[in-house]
Order: C-alpha cells, then sequence, then structure tokens
C-alpha cells in the first residue's frame, strides 16, 4: 500500500464536531448506483464539465381549448423560454463549476431522509465493525483482529490501541447494576510526544475507531482515480485533493492486512468530502474480509470522516474532576439503615477540609461544618478564616459544584504541560486554588490567567493531570468571591430552647440577665420561664418578642472595614444547655444609619438601625 501523507499542519481545531449518530444513508434517484455512475463518468469526466443541453421534445399538435388554458400554456412556454435562456447564460459563463454545484446540491437533499431503506445497505462501502468489539477475537475473526489503528491528518499523527476496563452497566434481565468488562480505545502516541498520564477520552476516542471500521458513502465519483481528464491534464486522483489529503486513517490487522481511508477535498457544495481506499492484503490474501483493491473515489457525508480530521488534543477528557458518588445505604442487623453522611437528600454537603488561596485571598479562606443543632449558626457551613461567620448556602453550593456535580472543561489547550507551559498559563502562581478533601480524597484545582480573551476562558489544571484545560467563567465563578459574597445575611442563630442565659448590655450601662428554663403546664403544654437576675419573673410572650427581634438583626450588606467600637451601642452574650461554649454579639455605629456587627469579635454585616431600635426598645420594654 502506498501510504499517503497528509498536508502540512494547519492551526488547532477547538471546533466540537456534530453529534455522533448513527447516520442516514442518501438514496435518492439521483445518485448513481455503480453502472449508472460508469457511464455518467464516461460522457462527464469531471464534476466540472456540464452535461449538453437536452433536446426539446416534439411539438405536439395544439388541441383547442378555452382561452384561460391557452393563457396557461402561454405562461408555461415562457417559463420554459426563461429556464432555457438561464442554462444558457449557466453554460457560458459557469461551464464548469455551476452544474457540478447544482448536481452535488441535489443529491444533498437527499439528506434529510432518517428513514432506512434496502437501498440504503448498498451504500455501505466496508464493514469491520466486529473486529472494534473484540479486536484480539482471532478465532472469530478472520483477519487475527486489529493490531493498530493509525490516523494522520494536517494537524497531528496518533496511533490508537484497545484495552479492556471495568464498567458498571445496568443488566436489562435483571435491572440490577453490575461490572462488565468493556473494551476502550486509547491514544498512545502522539508524534512520538510523550503522553503518559494523559487522561483521553475513551468514549470521544472511540468515534475514530467505529467510523473507521463502518463506512457509509454517498455516490461513486469516478471509477478510476488514476484516470486523466481531458480538460487540464489532471487525474481524478489529485483533482479531488488525493495527492495531498487531509487525512489518511489505517486500521491494520493482525494477519498483516491493511485499510486505509485517504480522506481529500471538500466536495463543491461543502458538504461532503472525496475519499479513497488503500488496501494491502496480509499473510492469507483469500481471508474472508481482506481489503481487495479499490480505485473508484468515493463521495461521503462530512460527518463520516469529523472525527479523522482532530488533533490529538481534542480527544483529551475535558472531564477533569469526577463527581463524588454517594455510597449504597447500609442495613445494620438491628434494621437500622445507615446513609453515606457526606449525602443530605441526594446531594454532596460535607466535606472534611475545603481551602481557597490566591492574591486576591490575602491569607486565605477556610471552611469547616457544624452539626445541625450547635447554637448560633444558621447553616452547617462555617467559614473559619479570615473571619468567622456563617456561610450562605448558594455560595457554598457554587464552590462546591465541581466535586459535587462534576467539573466539565471546553476543551484541551496544552496535552502535557512544560514548566514553561504552567508559567505562560499563569499556573506556576495560580489566581486562585481551590482544594477539596471529601471521604478522604483530596482534589485540588488551579486556576490560573485567562487564555481566551474573545470567551473569557481560563486556564486550568487538576492535580495529577498534566494537561492545561481552559473554562469557562461561570463554571468557576467563585474565584472572585470575597468573604462578603461568601457570608450568609444571617450571622447569628440559635433555637431559643437551647439558650441557658441571655445577657444583654446598652451603652449607657443598662444590663439585665434573663435565665430560661423549659418546662410543662398542668395540661403538659411546654412552657418557657424566664426569670431576671433579681428573680423576676418576666412574661413569655414579651420575651419572644425580643428574642424574635434580635433574630431579625440580619445584613443589609457588607463590608470590608467594619470593627467593634470600644463601648459598643449593644453587646449581648449567650451562654447554652448542652453545649460549654459562650457566644459575644456586638452592635457598634458604623454610619448616621447603619450598625456593624460583630460574632466574637469576627464579622462583616451591617445592619439597619431600624432593626436595631427594635430590639432596644423591647429589651428596655422587658425591664422597666
Amino acid at each position: 500500500m502506498n501510504e499517503q501523507m497528509p498536508r502540512s499542519p494547519q492551526q488547532p481545531d477547538q471546533t466540537p464536531p456534530p453529534a455522533h449518530t448513527e447516520r442516514s444513508v442518501q438514496t435518492g434517484a439521483l445518485q448513481p448506483d455503480e453502472e449508472l455512475a460508469a457511464s455518467y463518468q464516461a460522457e462527464f469526466p469531471t464534476i466540472f464539465d456540464a452535461p449538453q443541453q437536452p433536446q426539446k421534445p416534439p411539438k405536439k399538435p395544439r388541441k383547442k381549448g378555452s382561452r384561460q388554458l391557452r393563457g396557461i400554456i402561454t405562461a408555461v412556454a415562457v417559463c420554459l423560454v426563461l429556464v432555457v435562456a438561464a442554462s444558457g447564460v449557466c453554460r457560458v459563463l459557469y461551464h464548469k463549476g455551476l452544474i457540478a454545484y447544482i448536481q452535488d446540491a441535489v443529491n444533498a437533499s437527499d439528506d434529510v431522509s432518517s428513514v432506512p431503506s434496502q437501498a440504503a445497505e448498498a451504500k455501505l462501502l466496508f464493514d469491520y465493525s466486529a473486529y472494534g468489539s473484540d479486536p484480539a477475537n482471532s478465532d472469530a475473526l478472520a483477519l487475527d483482529g486489529i493490531s493498530a489503528i493509525r490516523v494522520q491528518n494536517e494537524k497531528d499523527a496518533y496511533d490508537l490501541h484497545s484495552h479492556w476496563e471495568k464498567e458498571k452497566q445496568i443488566d436489562p434481565q435483571t435491572a440490577q447494576e453490575v461490572e462488565k468488562d468493556v473494551l476502550r480505545w486509547l491514544i498512545t502516541d502522539v508524534d512520538g510526544r510523550d503522553v503518559e498520564g494523559v487522561q483521553f477520552s475513551t468514549s470521544t476516542v472511540g468515534f475514530i475507531v467505529s467510523d473507521l471500521l463502518r463506512m457509509r458513502y454517498d455516490a461513486v465519483y469516478a471509477e478510476d482515480r488514476d484516470a486523466t481528464i481531458e480538460q487540464g491534464g489532471q487525474t481524478y486522483w489529485q483533482e479531488c485533493g488525493l495527492d495531498d489529503p487531509r487525512a489518511v486513517c489505517t486500521v491494520t490487522f493482525g494477519n498483516g492486512a491493511a485499510l486505509g481511508v485517504v480522506v481529500g477535498d471538500q466536495t463543491p457544495t461543502g458538504n461532503g468530502y472525496f475519499v479513497s481506499l488503500q488496501a494491502t492484503p496480509g499473510a492469507d490474501p483469500e481471508a474472508a474480509g481482506t481489503p481487495k483493491e479499490d480505485k473508484r473515489i468515493y463521495r461521503v457525508g462530512a460527518d463520516a470522516v469529523t472525527y479523522f480530521l482532530k488533533e490529538a488534543s481534542y480527544y483529551v477528557n475535558k472531564d477533569i474532576i469526577a463527581p463524588v458518588e454517594q455510597d449504597e445505604d447500609v442495613v445494620t442487623p438491628e434494621g437500622n439503615t445507615i446513609s453515606d453522611p457526606y449525602f443530605l437528600q441526594g446531594e454532596l454537603s460535607r466535606f472534611d477540609e475545603l481551602t481557597i488561596t490566591g492574591p486576591a485571598f490575602g491569607k486565605g479562606y477556610a471552611f469547616t461544618m457544624v452539626e445541625n443543632d450547635v447554637p448560633g449558626y444558621d447553616s452547617i457551613y462555617l467559614m473559619t478564616s479570615p473571619l468567622v461567620q456563617n456561610v450562605d448556602l448558594d455560595a457554598m453550593s457554587t464552590l462546591l459544584a465541581p466535586v459535587a456535580d462534576g467539573l466539565t472543561t471546553a476543551g484541551c489547550v496544552v496535552m502535557k504541560a512544560t514548566d514553561a507551559d504552567i508559567a505562560k498559563y499563569g499556573l506556576d502562581e495560580p489566581a486562585c486554588t481551590v482544594r477539596y478533601v471529601v471521604k478522604g480524597q483530596e482534589t485540588v484545582l488551579n486556576i490560573g490567567a485567562m487564555c481566551d480573551n474573545e470567551n473569557g476562558y481560563y486556564a486550568v489544571m487538576v492535580k495529577g493531570n498534566p494537561s492545561i484545560m481552559q473554562i469557562a467563567p461561570t463554571s468557576i465563578a467563585f474565584m472572585n468571591y470575597s468573604t462578603a459574597d461568601f457570608a450568609s445575611s444571617t450571622l447569628y442563630s440559635c433555637n431559643i430552647v437551647q439558650v441557658k442565659t441571655m445577657q444583654v448590655t446598652l451603652e449607657d450601662g443598662t444590663s439585665a440577665t434573663f435565665t430560661l428554663e423549659d418546662g410543662m403546664d398542668e395540661n403538659d403544654n411546654q412552657i418557657l420561664t424566664v426569670t431576671t437576675q433579681d428573680g423576676a419573673t418576666v412574661r413569655e410572650d414579651d420575651f419572644r418578642t425580643m428574642y424574635f427581634n434580635f433574630l431579625g438583626l440580619t445584613s443589609f450588606t457588607n463590608v470590608v472595614d467594619g470593627k467593634d467600637a470600644e463601648t459598643p451601642a449593644v453587646t449581648i452574650t449567650m451562654t447554652y444547655d448542652d453545649f460549654d461554649k459562650v457566644d459575644v454579639i456586638r452592635l457598634s455605629p458604623y454610619t448616621e444609619r447603619r450598625y456593624f456587627m460583630s460574632l466574637n469579635g469576627m464579622g462583616s454585616t451591617v445592619v439597619l438601625s431600624t432593626a436595631v431600635d427594635s430590639f432596644v426598645s423591647s429589651f428596655t420594654a422587658l425591664i422597666d
């Protein structure tokens, strides 16, 4: 087999291909079969030769009819004259190109059909798909399986090899999840470059294999690719760009036989390509399925060769972080069900460690988990650095998304990055580094500089993965979050039944301490008894009103320059029945109508003075 080398490299193609689906074959009446193609080829040696105008049929005697019928006939005659005139112009001005364009367009119109037919099977060029499912099954396959697949195109040259993987599937008989051995294909060599560790997408690489082992065609363009065209002196091989191909894909079988698909230029309409085959017999030329010499040139749909034209980096796995999987429920011998503690209602909600570092994050942000019943917090998330404060649930959901839902990028920038590549894309000193530890497994995401100004994509890498990928900013929105963005609007929250004592002190020195006790009345209804430090009893409803106003001290906005006054306007100290901790909430003037609110000396929350006034009024009403 004369190996055909592809043309010189071009810029990498980052455009995603069309969806990989089962393609319907064009079966329109205008597509010639092999016999018709031969006669057509003899008469019109190239697509750029227009057929002669057909002889006009003899005129039939005009029949007598109404004036309306004569008018219709006259109109039709005028239309025919215009068509003939236009056809003449076509011949004069576009003798070579337009007719071919029209013929191609008519043939392409059959593409809309998606209904299989008997004629569709006749358009199958070859079918080695059985070799794709088990390339090493030499007992069942006459050509001793597949030993290698090679792709050469304008951008890259790379080799494919197969291996077996374990994959969980649903058994159609039992509807149960089972683990099965599945054959996958990987790119193992790219122009002799080291690609060890590069994570290729086995499913996307598999499209190359499926398209190469089973190919359909739309029409036979030339019966003999080596024949010379009268006009111009070129061979059909040259005319179709096969002497300088866009791609050559070769499958080599175990017995030495090989089949190469040479992809030439696009068809004039741009919706297909010219291809031809190159065959090499193996050790047993008579073995079933041995590729045979075929000098024809075929026209195939563009989607038949899409994956042959892609650079190797296109096949790097875009999914750089896999979602954390939920463990199955475990039923104890006592009949109790233990669910995965990291998941709440099927969503990943817990982590072991979570930090963000980078130039914009100062000394770094750190988060931890708290139990639902720990007083003072309104969620299970708590920021511990640089502030100690409740975390907004939506902000935390965005931050957890890469490990909760997985992280998919827009594509590969560098397959296997060098130190120079890492520095070039700002990943030697990342703008943002997020470290997740979930179920004891560490995932580190580094976000570098913007690498695509048009789309706003950023360069990213994951620890342990040598590839630099690009990602949309919407997938990493948290990289621009400040402490204010992470802060919950509720700085403090606690169920009243957990409170042991509550001390309120105003700026003028007014102070009172309330002690709370739960109890039951004579009707077994739960009651709350509140007493002051003097032993006086406070009406439960009045205290609940004050406590409600206290919890209503929520954030109006977040600031970075707030601080506690030396003598705050209000200081609230809380202790609890079942938790050995003390929380101190302070309200200090920030502006004329705003107060800065802190919890244990930390915070970024500013509350409205009207909310503070309501709380103070309800407090003074209790002690008057």
